[in-house]
């Protein structure tokens, strides 16, 4: 690798840091208010600013994020399965959140319908997922969650026990109980307006 190609992928990575960190900004301002004046919504020249790229870099990456193509990685997810984008991850993993705060049944078919949901946004629509993937997916997040109930004390206490419970119902073959939540459920426990159309294939 040249001298010159270490700083061009340094610069990536940041600007897919500043893209994410835009379009995580962008929705939660939004989220709080709908009707918030363009000009008061923070823009790609701050992003730019902040994590010190150029302005068109950052409108780049914002749009290959929105479209499911970001150009670099940030690492932030070693030892989870990359077939979604960091902004895809997110999102799944809050939607499966929510149906575990409300103790509703997380099942493969579940996971598997909300990420291929995701995936069918991409332009063009990415290939669905495997269940061998979800497999993988649903372990890895489980550790995840059960750690952080863990580290919050009795606390989270209930929520360690959703998690055991899920473990329990996997049968010989690592496969979830085939329990779906209802349309009207499902979007209940969505608050994020682009995964509120998972809830039609749950």
């Amino acid at each position: 690798m040249s001298s010159t190609e270490i700083p061009k992928r340094r610069e990536s990575h940041r600007a897919l840091e500043a893209a994410q960190w835009l379009y995580e900004t962008q929705k939660a301002q939004l989220a709080e208010d709908p009707n918030r004046p363009r000009a008061s919504i923070t823009s790609t020249r701050s992003a730019a600013e902040k994590f010190g790229v150029s302005k068109s870099t950052v409108a780049r990456q914002l749009v290959a994020l929105k479209n499911g193509k970001p150009n670099a990685s940030t690492g932030s997810r070693i030892g989870r399965p990359s077939r979604l984008t960091e902004v895809e991850e997110q999102m799944l993993s809050f939607y499966i959140f929510m149906l575990r705060r409300e103790k509703r049944p997380v099942s493969i078919k579940v996971v598997q319908d909300a990420t291929d949901a995701l995936l069918s946004r991409r332009k063009p629509p990415g290939a669905p997922i495997s269940g061998s993937w979800v497999k993988r997916w649903l372990r890895a997040n489980r550790a995840q969650a059960r750690e952080e109930t863990e580290s919050k004390g009795n606390d989270a206490l209930q929520n360690t026990e959703l998690l055991e419970a899920e473990v329990d119902n996997d049968d010989e073959d690592g496969d979830l109980g085939e329990d779906v939540p209802s349309d009207d459920e499902t979007a209940e426990a969505t608050l994020d307006p682009s995964i509120r159309e998972l809830s039609s294939l749950s």
